[in-house]
């Protein structure tokens, strides 16, 4: 079952997945070519050792998923998906109308602050993260943008990182 959005002539199915290591299900989207999560990966590890929770509370992993770190998101994501690379970002931004659109179009209706929430009009659904302050420095968790992995933002997202859904189909 799914819904289909059809925006400024841009067909966009939103469906859903299972990740069959913890079972949670993930909601998904395809816009124009491309399948991309419409929600953060939240997946603990066997041991609940791979991740952590943003300023270490679990509601703010079940709200906005989980912080990893460089080295473990790169093999995290759930079988079939990956990390995507700058130039399928690139792509989704295009096809959404470039960044000044997808800035809006991307980000959810609700988590942001200082009138930064969007109007989701793709089912993206992208949500601020934050980030993690390990052994004294910043940036051993980090938010994925597209354009880099490290702590970074994506201008016309406002100042907060966000996750755009890690995995990439």
């Amino acid at each position: 079952i799914c819904d289909i959005i059809i925006k400024s002539g841009i067909l966009t199915i939103l469906f859903s997945m299972t990740d069959d290591r913890d079972g949670k299900k993930y909601k998904t989207v395809k816009i124009g070519d491309q399948v991309w999560m419409a929600e953060n990966l939240n997946y603990a590890g066997p041991n609940d050792d791979i991740s952590r929770c943003y300023e270490d509370a679990p509601v703010t992993c079940e709200a906005g998923g989980r912080l990893y770190s460089l080295s473990v998101a790169d093999t995290v994501c759930p079988s079939g998906w990956h990390l995507p690379k700058k130039e399928e970002f690139e792509i989704l931004l295009t096809t959404v109308g470039g960044i000044d659109k997808a800035s809006n179009e991307l980000r959810s209706i609700s988590g942001w602050t200082n009138d930064y929430s969007g109007s989701d009009a793709y089912g993206f659904s992208a949500v601020p993260t934050g980030g993690a302050l390990v052994e004294s420095h910043y940036g051993d968790f980090f938010s994925y943008s597209g354009y880099s992995a490290s702590p970074a933002t994506i201008s016309g997202f406002g100042s907060t990182k966000i996750d755009t859904r890690i995995p990439f189909s």
